[in-house]
């Protein structure tokens, strides 16, 4: 079914069942030379960016495709900018239940490290809305729903943040790293059971997973490989004090093995090796590009032509990110507004289109949760399916209030703590002195609370008013430009809705937001 038309008829946003078509271009919109204009800046910073302000996506508008790109690469960063939550930094030992507590001692300890869980996702969110580098944030979600590791079986939450953080390390790098550094990094050998695996008695968890998810898709390897791989990860364990990945001797199986073309005392290094020698490996990882950032159906040739660019640089994820980013399949017309936006796409891009920087994370994961997408618990082990699978009658209805009203009372806290007044997670204003406490039960999905004063939503709202009637006059001299400037910035095509009868910058851009093309892109 088309995209837009299943947002349509979920919302029933129109009143006779006549909706109107959208164009459907299969030109290329510009050469690559051209200024790539609104459209294209959106289009770019739509996919590669949560989406931006109309400022930064006018000076996006003004570059060619080279530049652009080139833009978006450059600024990657390998370090976050926001401050690390309090509990990295205590000592191992702190961060490890010990085997002689009391029940009531496991419980107390069980609650701290739900309470680290809702801190790490707080702090992530706040990277994502702060970062000047929204491009790093995509990749380290892109590889986290890739080589997927939940939280919930994990337990500690320090292993997800250096997973976390080694795919911000290795976001644009070199994926032949990446790839081993995440294969025996202690989040997935809890994850996937390799601690279990052992000589004489393989668990082939990992092992599976890695062929048919991480490296060659289904279908490109025999249960022989995966067998045979299993039995070159046996032996290794996390340390229960230091969170590190060792390995046993005495439970590895270093007897002889085959996989694809290798044959001897195989280990992991050389089990990775022979999967990236496979010419399956880069053209997996570039249909997993395409469809994350291009459109849901790959393209046969063309991921043959990049898989190549992959393959020739040694696996340099860089040199296939420009040439993705640069082809003229990227840049076609029908393929924008052909994928719909993830939770995190919707509420975070959202958020920094409208330039707010202090809002509760706390409130931003529950909105996210009750869209679907609780950060660092993918449902599964193949991480979220995306698409059309975003979508169902309760979590769209939950989109159109986010868009309606949430949003604006996460603008309405973000004014409060800007002006100085501390909010709590739940949005409720803090008392002189009191600190915000994270709810260990976080993931539990419930809107948070509004307890603004009515004197003082007024006010703010008054406040906002004026501002929006002030940058209402960014988009153009006249009123006919201005507003076919916000649609192209909000909108990856032709909105299915009537305009508004009175279009005054507030209905306008309100309309704007709540088409169902918005959650498209």
């Amino acid at each position: 079914m088309n995209i837009i038309l299943l947002l349509t008829l979920f919302l029933s946003c129109s009143d006779d069942g006549d909706l109107p078509s959208p164009a459907v271009e299969t030109e290329i919109s510009s050469s690559p030379e051209d200024e790539i204009g609104i459209d294209g800046a959106r289009h770019l910073l739509d996919r590669t960016s949560f989406g931006a302000t109309f400022e930064e996506t006018l000076r996006f508008s003004r570059l060619d495709r080279k530049t652009a790109v080139a833009a978006i690469l450059d600024g990657v960063r390998s370090e976050p900018v926001s401050p690390l939550p309090p509990f990295i930094s205590l000592p191992a030992e702190e961060q490890t239940q010990k085997r002689d507590w009391t029940r009531e001692e496991r419980k107390k300890f069980q609650r701290r490290q739900r309470a680290w869980g809702a801190a790490l996702r707080g702090w992530w969110i706040e990277e994502m809305i702060t970062t000047d580098s929204p491009f790093t944030e995509q990749m380290v979600l892109f590889w986290h729903g890739h080589f997927t590791s939940e939280l919930r079986k994990v337990k500690k939450p320090t292993l997800m943040w250096l997973q976390n953080q080694t795919f911000r390390k290795h976001a644009v790098g070199d994926f032949s790293l990446l790839l081993r550094e995440v294969a025996l990094g202690p989040a997935m050998v809890i994850y996937l059971d390799t601690q279990q695996n052992r000589k004489g008695k393989p668990n082939e968890n990992f092992a599976r997973e890695l062929l048919e998810l991480y490296s060659l898709g289904e279908g490109h390897y025999t249960e022989s490989d995966i067998k045979e791989t299993a039995r070159s990860f046996t032996g290794f364990r996390v340390d229960r004090r230091s969170g590190k990945v060792r390995l046993i001797p005495r439970q590895h199986d270093s007897g002889e093995k085959t996989v694809f073309s290798k044959v001897g005392n195989l280990g992991p290094q050389q089990v990775l090796d022979a999967i990236l020698e496979n010419p399956r490996c880069a053209e997996y990882i570039v249909e997993r590009f395409w469809t994350y950032f291009v459109s849901p159906t790959p393209d046969a040739c063309e991921v043959r032509n990049l898989a190549k660019i992959f393959r020739d640089s040694e696996y340099q994820l860089r040199p296939l990110l420009e040439a993705l980013f640069g082809s003229d399949a990227f840049w076609q017309t029908d393929n924008r507004a052909s994928m719909i936006k993830s939770p995190v796409d919707l509420v975070i891009g959202d958020i920094r289109r409208k330039g707010l920087k202090k809002i509760p994370a706390e409130a931003v994961q529950r909105t996210l949760t009750s869209l679907g997408q609780t950060l660092l618990n993918p449902p599964n082990v193949k991480g979220w399916p995306g698409g059309s699978d975003w979508i169902t009658a309760t979590t769209l209805l939950e989109r159109e209030r986010f868009l309606g009203e949430g949003l604006r009372n996460l603008a309405l806290l973000d004014a409060r703590a800007s002006a100085g007044r501390k909010t709590t997670p739940d949005g409720e204003e803090m008392e002189p002195g009191d600190t915000p406490e994270m709810n260990p039960d976080s993931d539990r999905p419930r809107n948070f609370s509004r307890r603004l004063s009515r004197r003082e939503r007024q006010r703010l709202t008054r406040k906002f008013t004026a501002e929006l009637q002030q940058r209402w006059k960014q988009f153009g001299e006249m009123d006919s430009e201005r507003r076919e400037a916000s649609r192209m910035w909000l909108l990856a095509t032709e909105p299915v809705t009537a305009p508004p009868k009175s279009p005054t910058a507030i209905n306008w851009l309100r309309w704007l937001y709540l088409d169902p093309t918005h959650q498209l892109k």
